[in-house]
């Protein structure tokens, strides 16, 4: 009677265990879809967004080429000249915000830049070519340079206009691959061992202080180095790759 009781108990347990087993690996895979779907939300901006500048910058070329049509105009001339010079500057201004080498990249970076024209927040990037490539999966990309990002504009965001700063670089330096965000130092910061706590930050509200946390995660699973520097006027969270 005992060893039918022991059975039943065990028959239990092991259906249970094999029930939130399934719930997790369920769970998992719902993640998983989430996280694909917002990658291609992602790009299928980034392909709306340049469809569009692609569309406009004909439209310049047409333009233009009205103005030049009256070859004895100089008046015209002056007029296309100072046309082009005006669109060579709007493309300038917005060249340093595209990533010719990961398209992936390029989408966050364009998603983040309309996110500070809405937060008022001077967006700079400097995105050099690599050699080596970063050893992360696509949607790794999206988390590791999301929470840096995310970090650095609710950094700044509440702070006078003049000091809403965030600037972002990727580069290569002797073999090493690193990621940057340079931002405006809030008054109220942590020490550099404490933001990479769980559930430490300044900033109000629940599901907090998890960003840095993410990231570092993700760098010590590829083998990288998470740094933090600061002086009294900004803080640098830098990632690197060798």
């Amino acid at each position: 009677m005992n060893i039918s009781i022991v059975a039943l108990v065990l028959a239990a347990v092991i259906s249970n265990m094999l029930l939130a087993f399934k719930l997790i690996k369920n769970q998992q895979q719902k993640e998983e879809l989430n996280k694909q779907k917002e990658l291609m939300e992602l790009k299928e901006s980034f392909l709306q967004q340049m469809a569009a500048e692609q569309h406009d910058f004909a439209k310049h070329l047409r333009a233009i080429k009205s103005l030049l049509n009256v070859s004895e105009d100089r008046e015209r001339r002056s007029e296309a000249a100072a046309y082009v010079e005006e669109l060579i500057a709007e493309r300038e201004g917005k060249k340093s915000m595209m990533y010719a080498g990961d398209g992936i990249l390029s989408a966050i970076l364009h998603d983040k830049r309309k996110e500070a024209e809405r937060k008022g927040v001077a967006f700079h990037v400097l995105a050099r070519q690599t050699e080596k490539k970063l050893p992360l999966s696509q949607t790794e990309q999206v988390e590791l340079v999301g929470n840096l990002l995310d970090n650095a504009f609710e950094a700044v965001e509440r702070m006078e206009t003049e000091r809403r700063k965030v600037f972002f670089e990727i580069g290569e330096r002797r073999g090493t691959v690193f990621l940057q965000t340079i931002n405006s130092l809030p008054e109220e910061s942590p020490a550099a061992e404490q933001m990479l706590e769980r559930g430490v930050s300044t900033k109000r509200g629940h599901l907090r202080g998890y960003g840095l946390a993410n990231v570092k995660n993700i760098v010590e699973a590829h083998g990288g180095r998470l740094e933090i520097q600061k002086n009294d006027e900004i803080i640098v969270i830098r990632v690197l790759f060798q």
